[in-house]
């Protein structure tokens, strides 16, 4: 069974979870990690591999900005660097992608140790950079995050579609998972570990301050059931307005792919066809199966909606397909 503990930050939540990560790492005898950076405003940097302990200062697992999935960069790491003993820090729509690319792909996750973290919310890019701007830092930006996670967050209307329809943004399935919606972060964080081989060798109750208590996470389990539902509603009032565009199915969504001509953004950009690209018959239109299979793995990253020329609402389409479907093979 998971053990859930504490692990007090004492005002520094993340730099408490910096120090944490770096202590895994020694402890789990890793060469590299691949981890989420504060990066210059301009540059707009996202994850990189890095091979220091030390270089964990650069980690911001809360910067409000996503643009690109990071599961989409793992296997060209690991054919790169096979056998490499690599650590990855991942939002909770980056872990759903990397294990169903992992499970459609059969690559190995053996030598990967995972490490998920709450999200708490990301901004379009020009949100983003105004915000960023007047804050002077993406750390700035992401510690103003951060003092509202006991409230799950603050401005959600301003976030990317995919946030504000994501029903899932609390860290869970990885080998290591660490918390901080409904919690006083300045006062500590929820550490969970999992029943993973991985988990299990490195005794994660070494690493925290104790049990968390029946109080703390009652708290949080309320208030991620309080945005699961808020954000359900946020997904049908989006449905219900866009009514005349969607599709009733997956055929239908494959007769209006026809309308995107050679367009490919959507596709590019997701990391599930990063393993498993949907293919086009002879007639240029593409197999029902393939994209049928494509949106049952769909993570909600919304990396599609946010690649796309036209504008169109993919986050608010897909899920309602992905959800269709898991419904229908329940």
């Amino acid at each position: 069974m998971s053990a859930q503990m504490v692990v007090h930050t004492r005002g520094d939540p993340l730099g408490s979870i910096r120090r944490l990560i770096r202590s895994i790492w020694r402890a789990a005898g890793l060469e590299a990690m691949f981890v989420p950076t504060n990066g210059a405003l301009t540059s707009q940097t996202g994850s990189r591999l890095i091979r220091d302990p030390d270089q964990l200062e650069l980690m911001n697992p809360f910067k409000p900005l996503m643009l690109a999935n990071t599961a989409r960069f793992v296997p060209g790491i690991l054919a790169e660097c096979p056998g490499l003993r690599l650590g990855i820090v991942l939002r909770p729509c980056e872990l759903r992608a990397l294990l169903a690319m992992a499970k459609r792909d059969g690559f190995n996750l053996d030598n990967i140790l995972t490490i998920c973290v709450d999200c708490l919310g990301t901004y379009p890019a020009h949100e983003y950079l105004w915000r960023a701007e007047r804050k002077g830092s993406s750390e700035a930006l992401a510690d103003e995050a951060l003092q509202f996670a006991r409230q799950g967050g603050i401005m959600a209307y301003r976030y990317r579609s995919a946030c504000q329809l994501c029903g899932e943004p609390d860290a869970r399935n990885a080998d290591i998972n660490i918390g901080v919606i409904g919690l006083p972060v300045r006062q500590y964080v929820l550490l969970t570990d999992s029943e993973s081989t991985a988990a299990k060798n490195l005794e994660m109750s070494r690493f925290s301050d104790g049990a968390a208590d029946s109080e703390t996470l009652a708290q949080r389990a309320q208030l991620i059931s309080k945005l699961s539902e808020r954000r359900s509603r946020t997904h049908d009032r989006v449905i219900q307005g866009i009514a005349g565009i969607l599709p009733a199915d997956v055929e239908a969504l494959v007769d209006q792919f026809v309308e995107c001509g050679s367009c490919q953004s959507c596709l590019e950009a997701c990391p599930i066809c990063m393993i498993d690209f949907p293919q086009q018959g002879k007639d240029r239109r593409y197999l029902v199966e393939d994209i049928q299979e494509w949106l049952s793995a769909c993570a909600g990253c919304g990396m599609c909606e946010q690649a796309c020329p036209q504008h169109q609402p993919l986050s608010a389409i897909f899920t309602q397909i992905h959800k269709e479907l898991a419904d229908r093979w329940l």
